[in-house]
């Protein structure tokens, strides 16, 4: 599953938002970013994709890397 993520500076999620790989017609949605924080895309891990997105939140964080953000387990 790949999301938009929305995350502070120390790389606590703010906001997810799934992305869609061919939407049908409905509305997409992006996190907007406040100050201090930065939004990108993201693939979820394996073993978190069952999870809902508000469980996520708390169960992941963003790391900033030379191969891009990834989520590392909290």
């Amino acid at each position: 599953m790949r999301v938009h993520v929305a995350y502070e500076r120390d790389g606590s999620i703010v906001a997810l938002a799934e992305i869609e790989e061919n939407p049908t017609g409905g509305v997409a949605c992006r996190p907007l970013p406040g100050d201090g924080q930065t939004v990108a895309e993201a693939d979820v891990p394996g073993e978190f994709t069952d999870l809902p997105l508000s469980q996520l939140l708390s169960s992941l964080r963003v790391s900033e890397g030379p191969e891009g953000v990834q989520f590392i387990s909290t």
